[in-house]
């Protein structure tokens, strides 16, 4: 039972989005296909990931240059409305570019997976939110230990808080354990979200307030590393008003 239990365990840090190495083909002949055939899968899967990733880095640098051309020829360009406008439209594209790289970065598997106390991570992205002027605060918690990656999982709080404060005031975050999994909550003070656009907001570039700056790709790079991560990430409407973001990841256990 020893490669089966070595192929259980490895399916379980693939299913998280860690990095897994080819496994050893050993056992009896029907054990053996079914590891060559989770071979086979691993090594797709990776492969798709890392051609995507490599794809949207690719698409960003490459309009990068063209659009720092067509930036430095626009003080040549009169009268001063239409260069107002022309520049407007190259910021917002300029935006679109830098989300997209910044989006490309965060879905990288550029860590390691390591143990983290969620409670404490979540403090330092409210703080940080807090010197940007935004109203955050989150309710005590005892220690809340995940296995992730950091960077990946800080960027997706981030991100988070910052909508829960530009489009519904403030931020309100819980961290607590349920069965075997952590769960963040970040609830806000706005008007909601109507219920059939609540999961058309995770797809890239979706935007409902357009009256607000913003790329459309914070969802999107929430639910990307969430769910490379082995966890969920749902949206709901609160009862009595606002808007309810509930994040959850597996919580660090002993292989």
């Amino acid at each position: 039972m020893k490669p089966i239990w070595r192929l259980s365990l490895e399916a379980e840090r693939l299913g998280r989005g860690e990095l897994v190495s080819p496994l050893a083909v050993e056992g009896p002949r029907d054990t053996q296909e079914i590891i060559k055939s989770f071979n086979r899968m691993n090594e797709r899967i990776t492969r798709t990931v890392d051609y995507q990733i490599g794809l949207l880095r690719s698409l960003a640098h490459d309009l990068k240059g063209p659009l720092a051309g067509i930036q430095r020829l626009v003080g040549s360009v009169g009268p001063d409305n239409a260069r107002n406008q022309i520049e407007a439209h190259l910021t917002r594209v300029q935006n679109n570019i830098n989300s997209i790289m910044s989006f490309s970065r965060a879905v990288m598997r550029d860590g390691d997976f390591e143990p983290i106390d969620l409670a404490l991570l979540l403090d330092v992205v409210i703080e940080e939110r807090c010197e940007l002027g935004d109203l955050a605060q989150m309710a005590d918690a005892e220690p809340v230990i995940v296995t992730c990656r950091v960077n990946a999982i800080q960027r997706c709080l981030f991100n988070l808080l910052e909508n829960a404060c530009k489009y519904g005031g403030a931020a309100h975050a819980t961290v607590s354990k349920d069965g075997g999994e952590a769960v963040i909550t970040v609830d806000d003070n706005g008007p909601g979200i109507p219920e059939d656009e609540l999961e058309h907001v995770f797809q890239p570039f979706a935007r409902l307030a357009t009256d607000v700056p913003g790329s459309g790709l914070g969802l999107a790079i929430v639910k990307t590393i969430v769910a490379d991560q082995g966890g969920s990430i749902r949206l709901l409407n609160r009862p009595k008003g606002g808007l309810r973001a509930e994040l959850r990841l597996p919580l660090y256990r002993e292989d």
